[in-house]
């Protein structure tokens, strides 16, 4: 039910804002001096705006730069040599069922590039020159 009261008072809003705005303009139109001063008020508000754009803007930019910096200068400082060690160790599997697995995969492997080597040999055989 919130989600549809939400709805109509945005719609609400927005009508009121539009028919605020029809008469607003409606307003400007008939009387010129209104006209200048709603036209001068609208050119500050958009230079106030445009300049605080443009300071978030520059803001911004700084953030990023100085961002990407940091990214670059960590990459650079991983790809260096001697700055890491890995260390690693070496354990032996002793599953029987592993082993026994992984060597009829070995063989089945070996299996297959035979009869793979032995198609491409027949195919080679049978084409025409």
């Amino acid at each position: 039910m919130s989600t549809s009261t939400n709805f109509f008072e945005l719609f609400q809003k927005g009508f009121h804002v539009t028919v605020g705005a029809a008469a607003t303009l409606v307003e400007t139109i008939q009387d010129p001096t209104k006209r200048e001063v709603t036209i001068s008020e609208f050119r500050t508000e958009l230079q106030n705006r445009a300049e605080q754009w443009s300071e978030k803007g520059e803001m911004t930019e700084q953030e990023a730069r100085k961002f990407l910096e940091k990214i670059f200068q960590q990459d650079k400082a991983a790809r260096e040599p001697g700055t890491q060690e890995i260390v690693t160790t070496a354990t032996e599997v002793k599953d029987s069922d592993l082993q026994n697995e992984l060597k009829n995969l070995t063989d089945q492997i070996v299996t297959l590039k035979s009869e793979l080597a032995a198609l491409r040999q027949d195919k080679q055989e049978n084409e025409p020159n």
